[in-house]
């Protein structure tokens, strides 16, 4: 019988050995000696071997965390540390409004964004798609769902990844050239948009026309970077 590391072997000895969870199992235990292996004296049973009771982790709520990691309640409302010293330090959490408390399909336990949504569960869980769409005179619905009207006649960016590191997102911008009909005209309308990703320029411009790269395409186009298709009477 090979005993693991801190454990000498015995022909009787506890069928309940003192654990980590339990320093004091073998003296409530019911059972029968049995023959196994038996901690050296002072240390307890970590699951894996004998360790001196210092170097047991923290136990919490009827478990044992190694020391310097963190965990989690079962209640997903404390978010918990077992320090290099084995000492428990707790701080109160809530999942956000779109995560739930469980199991991910990684099986790791905690605050989870809901389906549609990406974030760490606890802080942010943003849409993991969002549009924003201009229309008539023009009118604006933003990304976040704000809306409001401009009369500016001009070349406006109206969405860009050079704002800061959005790593997951390629290099983009779209830009719309709004202009008005007559000086005097109170309102605008936009005219084209561009939309440039990395090293092609997509241009949307009157009359259903698109042209990549300064080539006029037809509808549907699709290179993989950029698809672009009629919506009813528009592009």
């Amino acid at each position: 019988l090979s005993c693991p590391e801190g454990a000498v072997y015995e022909m009787l000895t506890s069928a309940c050995p003192n654990t980590c969870v339990n320093p004091t199992a073998s003296s409530q235990c019911m059972e029968n000696e049995v023959e196994g292996c038996e901690c050296e004296d002072g240390k307890l049973f970590d699951g894996e071997k004998c360790v001196s009771p210092r170097d047991c982790g923290c136990r919490y709520a009827g478990l044992v965390f190694q020391r310097d990691t963190t965990f989690m309640t079962h209640d997903c409302k404390r978010m918990c540390r077992c320090t290099v010293d084995g000492i428990t330090e707790c701080e109160r959490i809530q999942c956000h409004g779109n995560a739930y408390c469980g199991l991910d399909s990684d099986f790791n336990y905690g605050c989870h964004c809901t389906d549609g949504y990406d974030g760490d569960g606890i802080e942010s869980c943003l849409k993991s798609y969002s549009e924003c769409v201009i229309y008539g005179d023009p009118h604006y619905s933003t990304f976040d769902g704000r809306t409001y009207d401009f009369q500016g006649e001009c070349e406006y960016t109206l969405s860009t990844s050079a704002c800061g590191d959005i790593q997951f997102l390629p290099v983009y911008s779209v830009i719309a050239n709004n202009q008005k009909i007559k000086p005097s005209d109170s309102v605008s309308y936009t005219r084209e948009v561009y939309v440039i990703v990395e090293d092609v320029e997509y241009e949307l411009l009157q009359g259903n026309n698109v042209r990549v790269n300064g080539s006029s395409v037809n509808l549907p186009y699709n290179d993989f970077k950029v698809e672009v298709k009629n919506s009813g009477r528009y592009v």
